[in-house]
């Protein structure tokens, strides 16, 4: 089962306990996965969608709501032949479809005063947004990314389910394509807000631990990178100082060297893999940033040596 489908079944759960609620979601449903056509017996309104739960909704809801009974079957999509469910009330009125604030006017039309009375209430947006993604939502599985989207069959349509949104401060991006309007919300802030406000507490829990698992994981990979960063910063730095002190050892011998700097090139070469930290602690008589100045004047002093040995430096 995707991660869509799971959010869907928690959503189709949410207890409806007013009938202006009921009435909301259904036309959330409506408006992002319905189609209405004209026939003999007048009109006729479909809603055809992948997920069974979701068109079983839609069927109580027609009686509920309309006091419509609506036939139920199984479909194919093409182009692919995926199994769909049909909800279609036939011989539908225009009163009924100006009751979900719809018109019809060279194609489906929303009556804006209709419909902003219809989501008055919060209880009765939040519904509406439940019902909107039914009909035609998707989230991809935030283990990969974060994005949730709506694909509404109109401009219209799709203005109804932005105004709502922006209604609670989320600010949803549009993409307009041939034959559908694409909301989306890629913010997962907004994301969990809307799921929240949509009544799926599971999957806001969800989401909200799989935000905390990848800043751990995020947390842990700069970690890592840093002290891989610090291993080969002190590996290129150890090698540097060993290579200096076998040129100082060739041309002019450790036993020229003062104690503490006889002492640290000592330490050196006997752990090449050693810390500053540990070689002062070896040393006893010094401190990381005494070690590190002993190691530094080792490195000094044999970038002032000849390549060929021989002669005394001024130490």
């Amino acid at each position: 089962m995707s991660f869509s489908s799971g959010v869907k079944d928690e959503l189709c759960r949410v207890n409806l306990r007013h009938s202006h609620c009921e009435k909301a979601q259904l036309c959330g449903i409506i408006y992002s996965a319905g189609t209405i056509s004209f026939t003999r017996r007048g009109f006729s309104l479909s809603i055809v969608t992948e997920h069974k739960q979701t068109a079983l909704l839609a069927l109580g809801l027609f009686k509920k709501v309309f006091s419509i009974d609506c036939s139920f079957s199984e479909v194919l999509r093409q182009p692919k032949n995926t199994v769909a469910y049909q909800v279609r009330a036939e011989g539908i009125f225009m009163d009924t479809l100006n009751a979900a604030g719809l018109l019809l006017d060279g194609g489906i039309r929303l009556e804006k005063e209709v419909f902003f009375k219809i989501i008055e209430k919060d209880c009765c947006k939040a519904a509406f947004m439940r019902g909107a993604f039914l009909g035609s939502g998707s989230i991809t599985d935030p283990n990969s990314a974060y994005h949730t989207e709506f694909v509404m069959h109109s401009e219209e349509l799709a203005e109804a389910l932005l105004s709502v949104l922006m209604d609670k401060n989320i600010i949803p991006g549009i993409s307009i394509k041939k034959n559908a309007t694409v909301v989306y919300i890629k913010d997962l802030e907004k994301i969990i807000q809307f799921f929240g406000l949509a009544g799926a507490a599971g999957t806001v829990l969800e989401l909200e631990n799989i935000r905390i698992m990848k800043s751990i994981r995020n947390d842990i990979n700069r970690q890592t990178n840093f002290d891989n960063a610090n291993i080969d910063k002190t590996i290129n730095a150890a090698q540097e100082q060993l290579a200096s002190i076998r040129k100082i050892a060739e041309t002019m011998g450790l036993d020229k060297l003062s104690r503490g700097l006889r002492e640290a090139a000592e330490l050196r070469l006997e752990n090449p893999e050693a810390t500053l930290t540990e070689l002062a602690e070896m040393a006893g008589n010094t401190t990381r940033s005494g070690m590190n100045h002993r190691l530094r004047r080792l490195n000094i002093i044999a970038q002032s040596l000849p390549e060929t040995k021989g002669g005394n430096h001024d130490l």
